[in-house]
C-alpha cells in the first residue's frame, strides 16, 4: 500500500477502496463501500469500545443512524452467541429512573414497535422482575376476518384461578384441588379461596364449605350424578396483601400523562428526557423550574 497522504511520516495506509491505521491492519474505514464504512476484525474483550466522558447532558457513547427511506435500514445491528445486545445501567445516585435497554418509536406510517421481541420456539418477550405498562395487554389471536386481540382481565389484588368440573353422589361432592395449584397459592384463615359453582342441572337448596385444599359441595337434594362446573380463586403465594400499589415513577408515561402540566413538578424532568431530544417541545420548558432547566441543557 501507499502512505495516505502521499507522504512519510502519516500513521494511515490507504489500500485503494480503504484505508487501515499502520499498526493495525484489521481495522479499515471505507470511503464508498457496499457492506461497510468502518470495519474491525480481531480478538479481546471489545470488538469496539466508546466512552463519552461528558456526563452533563443526555450525550451518547455509541449513536447509530442509517439514513434510509420510511420502513428500511437498522440504526444499529448486533449478534451474538448469547446477547445480540446487553443493556446494563449501574449507575448510582439522582433520583431517576434507570434503563438497561429503552426503546421508543414515533412519526407517521403504520404500526410501531418501541421494542420488538422474537423467539422461535421460545419468547419473544421474557421479564424477570415485574411488569407493568399504561396500555392493555393482549394475545393475538388468527380468526377468518383477520388477526385480533384478545384482552387480559385485570384485579387490584394478585389472584391466580383454576377450573374444573364434579359430580354429586349422596348429597355432596368433595373436590381436592390440584398439587400444581396449591403450591403456587395461599390458602389460610386470613386468605381464604373464592369458590364459584355452576351447577349443570336442578341442586335446590347447596352450599360450599371450603378448606385449605379444595372444598365440599352440598347439594342434600341433588340427585346423584348431578354434574357441575367451578372456579376456585386464591393469592399468588408471596403477594397476598398487594393491592392497588402506587407507582409513582408511571408519571413520566407520556400516555397515562400526556399533558406535562398535570404530572407533579419532581417527576416533569424525567417525562421529558423519556423523548428524543429532537423531538422535545419548545412549549414543555414552561413547565420546568430553573434548576431543570439547567440540568436538562446544562
Amino acid at each position: 500500500g501507499t502512505d495516505a497522504t502521499g507522504g512519510g511520516g502519516s500513521q494511515w495506509t490507504d489500500a485503494g477502496s480503504y484505508v487501515y491505521p499502520n499498526e493495525n491492519s484489521s481495522i479499515r474505514v471505507y470511503e464508498d463501500n457496499g457492506s461497510y464504512g468502518f470495519y474491525y476484525s480481531g480478538g479481546g474483550n471489545r470488538g469496539g469500545y466508546f466512552n463519552n466522558t461528558d456526563a452533563s447532558a443526555d450525550n451518547y457513547g455509541v449513536y447509530g443512524k442509517c439514513a434510509n427511506t420510511g420502513g428500511w435500514g437498522y440504526g444499529g445491528y448486533f449478534k451474538g452467541g448469547f446477547f445480540g445486545v446487553y443493556g446494563y445501567n449501574s449507575i448510582s445516585g439522582g433520583s431517576y429512573s434507570r434503563y438497561g435497554v429503552k426503546g421508543y418509536a414515533s412519526g407517521g406510517g403504520s404500526t410501531k414497535y418501541g421494542v420488538y421481541g422474537y423467539g422461535y420456539g421460545g419468547y419473544g418477550v421474557y421479564y424477570s422482575g415485574g411488569l407493568a405498562g399504561s396500555g392493555s395487554k393482549s394475545a393475538i389471536v388468527r380468526t377468518k376476518e383477520g388477526p385480533k386481540a384478545v384482552y387480559c382481565q385485570e384485579s387490584p389484588e394478585v389472584w391466580f384461578e383454576d377450573f374444573g368440573s364434579g359430580i354429586v353422589e349422596g348429597g355432596k361432592a368433595v373436590v381436592k384441588l390440584k398439587e400444581d395449584f396449591l403450591e403456587i397459592v395461599t390458602i389460610n384463615e386470613e386468605q381464604p379461596m373464592k369458590v364459584f359453582i355452576t351447577p349443570k342441572a336442578s341442586f335446590g337448596d347447596w352450599w360450599v364449605e371450603d378448606g385449605k385444599e379444595g372444598f365440599i359441595l352440598f347439594a342434600p337434594n341433588a340427585s346423584d350424578g348431578a354434574r357441575f362446573d367451578y372456579r376456585v380463586v386464591a393469592k399468588r403465594k408471596g403477594y397476598e396483601d398487594r393491592r392497588l400499589d402506587l407507582r409513582p415513577e408511571a408519571y413520566t408515561d407520556i400516555f397515562l400523562y400526556p399533558n406535562l402540566g398535570d404530572v407533579p413538578q419532581e417527576y416533569r424532568l424525567e417525562w421529558i428526557r423519556g423523548i428524543p431530544p429532537e423531538e422535545r417541545k419548545e412549549e414543555w420548558f414552561q413547565y420546568l423550574t430553573s434548576e431543570q432547566l439547567e440540568e436538562l441543557n446544562p
